[in-house]
């Protein structure tokens, strides 16, 4: 009978303590999903700078090829 209190007792403790835990985990989720976010956010933003500052480097090169294109016209 002593056997059976305690594991009520245990059991009765897990029970009340899961909510706790599951509150816990649910901020620790959403804390997790945010930073993921923001680290995607980031690393999109890290590639279109890159694609930009390509795009510009092309653009340039274009400009001189028209250039030449024209001197070697006249």
């Amino acid at each position: 009978m002593l056997i059976i209190l305690e594991l009520e007792k245990l059991l009765w403790k897990r029970s009340t303590s899961l909510p706790k835990r599951e509150g816990g985990l649910k901020v620790r989720v959403t804390e997790l999903e945010k930073s993921l976010h923001q680290h995607r956010s980031r690393n999109s933003t890290i590639e279109l700078k890159a694609s930009l500052s390509k795009i510009e480097e092309l653009r340039g090169k274009i400009g001189e090829l028209e250039d030449a294109l024209q001197n070697s016209k006249l």
